[in-house]
């Protein structure tokens, strides 16, 4: 590294200011002139937590703990991680050096001005010749493991993932003993929120609840009325 302790270009795996194997990764510690910034430093951070976890890639979805579309600035992980602001996007980061990010044709203009070049990869989704993402993880992670955060990753897609997986190895004539099937692992703490301590994270909010009070309108004559 040029400077001890300090992000250079790339975090160096080697390099033991950086990666501790017997420490889990802080990014606490780091001085405010260590800040991850860049997409680059962003996603060295993060497959420095993935080697911690003994996970071969991360998956980061765009909904927060309410499966919602448009979130609060302080869940836009995939956004932070990927410097993508579009509201619908998948983005997957391997330990072996693919970071790739899907989305639909409403972005792809949007994606391509907003993607580091040279760091991230976009995946344009629906297009001929691209996988869906779940079929990229199956045919690219075979027996891997992919974290996924189970707070933002839905039950119900981990296991119509999984049926899809097992189906496609039937259909190949590969081994259906479980072996070449991704295994996804749920991580209780994001390793994108790991990495978002530049202090420009925004706050989780704290608005008041406003209780509506109950009108029961039992016609559609009533509603009309109300309505009006």
């Amino acid at each position: 590294m040029d400077k001890p302790g300090a992000f250079a270009d790339a975090i160096n795996l080697d390099c033991p200011c950086c990666y501790r194997p017997n420490l889990p990764f802080n990014p606490k510690t780091l001085s405010p002139t260590q800040t991850i910034r860049s997409a680059k430093h962003k996603i060295s951070a993060l497959r420095i937590l993935l080697a911690e976890n003994d996970l071969d890639a991360y998956l980061v979805m765009s909904s927060d703990a309410h499966n919602s579309e448009y979130v609060s600035s302080c869940d836009e992980r995939r956004a932070y991680l990927s410097g993508f602001t579009g509201s619908a996007g998948v983005a997957v980061v391997t330990a072996t050096g693919e970071a790739l990010l899907w989305t639909d044709s409403r972005y792809f203009l949007q994606a391509e001005e907003q993607l580091s070049e040279g760091d991230w990869v976009l995946m344009k989704q629906f297009e001929a010749g691209v996988p869906h993402v779940e079929e990229w993880i199956g045919e690219n992670m075979k027996g891997k493991k992919v974290g996924v955060d189970p707070a933002t990753f839905e039950y119900s897609r981990c296991v119509q993932w999984r049926k899809g997986w097992e189906d496609a190895l039937r259909r190949k004539g590969e081994s259906d003993d479980g072996s070449n099937v991704p295994m996804l692992v749920p991580v209780m703490n994001n390793l994108v929120d790991e990495i978002w301590n530049d202090g420009l994270r925004p706050a989780v909010p704290q608005n008041p609840i406003v209780v509506h009070p109950v009108h029961t309108l039992t016609s559609v004559f009533d509603r009309m009325n109300h309505n009006r």
